[in-house]
């Protein structure tokens, strides 16, 4: 049952953000995060034009939700889900992703008009085969201008 666990990682001090957003202040900057877990559960985050903030995150499970982020003014989303592609073939790349998107956007770094978007490969994989793609934990440094 999620709503079980939920409730438990937010008893450990954890905010629940799907399909929520909340503001936080750090040193003097605004920052506004939203959580979304569609296109398989959950509510849609609500759209963050309306909010004055210095950098509006979406936290998303895949990058499927690339056109949302954008057209509600998201200036970066973080997302998972494809595992990098799970199998890598030398010069071709990633063969397939569980994306609306195929491998276009399989793991990395993406810069879409004014959104940057981050793909990681995560640490999980189907059973569990991974070959030239490494699992991976990334840490990012977001500077705000």
């Amino acid at each position: 049952d999620s709503s079980e666990i939920r409730k438990q990682v937010e008893q450990t001090g954890w905010i629940d953000v799907s399909g929520n957003a909340i503001t936080l202040k750090l040193a003097d900057r605004n920052i506004v995060i939203c959580g979304t877990e569609r296109p398989w559960l959950g509510k849609a985050p609500p759209v963050v034009h309306q909010h004055t903030a210095d950098l509006k995150l979406l936290l998303s499970h895949g990058p499927d939700q690339l056109r949302f982020a954008q057209r509600s003014g998201f200036n970066l989303m973080l997302a998972g889900h494809t595992h990098g592609g799970q199998v890598v073939l030398p010069v071709i790349g990633p063969v397939f992703a569980p994306s609306w998107y195929g491998v276009r956007y399989a793991s990395g770094l993406f810069r879409i008009d004014t959104l940057n978007l981050h793909v990681s490969r995560g640490v999980g994989g189907k059973d569990p085969m991974r070959w030239r793609c490494p699992p991976e934990l990334t840490c990012l440094n977001v500077f705000v201008d």
